[in-house]
């Protein structure tokens, strides 16, 4: 590549991180772990845009001035070609799960491995084993250099592991198509390390990302904020399509939370918010990895289960209530939970998604009714 063309394809880079964070602007105001960092992210991508045609571009001028700034150009980027990619598998752990303790636990010996890369790079100052810059302050790689592409491109693969191993648990991540970050990523590294001279590694980045922000509105569009959970314009889009389960048929189960307004009126709006995520986390624990979860509406949940089979149906409802025991004989809340169910099936091209949807609220409210008269739905609370 030419200064001219490394010049361009870096500044095409820089232009969209500054439209991804136009764009995500007010995402990053909820300062979420998950928005924090993908604008941390943002940042080492344009600065290294900045940094690495700079280096071309003074590479060969002479002065002491100049070499200095190399050194720490080429310094800077190196650095952040490892944090960035530390920061890549933080990113999508905790926008899968959700949960700061399990990055600490996954990702400690990651961290510690990542700060001596650093201190290794930092040391090349000293000892030039990575790069050198030459008395004409002519940039040369060394072959320990190549240690610093592999490593970044082993953590980025081991995010897609990452990725594999949440598909067999949850139903969310088919709106994290990893593959529209990784396919620009991997291109742009791999030629960048195989022919020198080229700078593609950065803007492949930006690519990389700016193609993951666009699919990710997919999962805005169809994910609760306050569960994570499908919500239900996702419901209606698959029944709607029936694209849900390949077309097969498949049978859904309604859930409403009992007494969920005392929760409320006892306790207050945001113990009530606690108790529909504590919900959201027994059904989502205790349903087979292929099925769906969705908020419905208010306190009411609806599963997706790709059977028609009722002993299964009726095996997973029971699992569900044996969950909501153990977690009401913990008693880490003040409140208790109990859930009603009524299960129905659907079969496209024959079901109609009102028809499907008033069975099943129908079958719920029927099972509260027969546990109201029995004396098995009672008000109750922790004292």
């Amino acid at each position: 590549m030419n200064l001219q063309s490394i010049v361009i394809t870096n500044g095409i880079g820089i232009a969209m991180i500054i439209i991804l964070l136009m764009c995500s602007s007010l995402s990053r105001r909820r300062k979420s772990l998950s928005d924090r960092l993908f604008t941390v992210m943002l940042m080492i991508v344009a600065s290294c845009c900045i940094a690495e045609p700079l280096t071309f571009l003074i590479d060969g001028m002479p002065g002491q001035e100049i070499h200095i700034i190399l050194e720490i150009a080429n310094t800077w980027c190196y650095v952040f070609n490892v944090s960035f990619s530390l920061l890549w598998c933080l990113y999508v752990d905790y926008h899968l799960y959700h949960n700061r303790r399990r990055l600490m636990v996954m990702f400690g010996p990651m961290l510690v491995l990542t700060a001596i890369l650093i201190l290794v790079i930092l040391g090349n100052l000293y000892g030039h084993y990575l790069f050198v810059i030459d008395a004409g302050n002519v940039y040369s790689r060394k072959s320990a250099a190549y240690l610093f592409f592999v490593i970044p491109v082993g953590y980025v693969l081991l995010s897609s592991i990452d990725v594999f191993k949440y598909k067999r648990t949850g139903n969310n991540v088919q709106f994290f198509p990893i593959w529209a970050f990784l396919t620009p990523f991997f291109f742009g590294c791999i030629l960048q390390a195989l022919i020198y001279g080229v700078s593609l590694a950065w803007c492949s980045t930006a690519i990389g990302l700016t193609a993951l922000y666009m699919c990710l509105q997919n999962e805005q569009v169809f994910k609760d904020p306050l569960t994570h959970l499908l919500n239900r314009h996702y419901l209606n889009t698959v029944l709607k399509t029936s694209s849900w389960n390949r077309g097969k048929a498949f049978s859904g189960i309604m859930i409403d939370v009992d007494y969920f307004k005392s929760i409320n009126d006892n306790y207050g709006h945001s113990k009530g918010d606690e108790a529909l995520c504590d919900a959201a986390n027994i059904l989502t624990d205790n349903v087979p990895s292929t099925a769906a979860v969705i908020r419905f509406a208010g306190d009411e949940f609806i599963i997706l289960l790709r059977t028609t089979q009722i002993e299964e149906i009726e095996n997973v409802s029971k699992k569900i209530r044996s969950a909501m025991q153990s977690f009401n004989q913990e008693g880490l809340r003040e409140y208790v939970l109990s859930v009603s169910m009524g299960y129905g099936l659907y079969y496209p091209g024959k079901s109609t998604q009102d028809g499907f949807l008033e069975d099943i609220d129908q079958n719920m409210y029927e099972n509260k009714r027969e546990r109201h008269e029995s004396g098995d739905l009672a008000e109750r609370r922790h004292d």
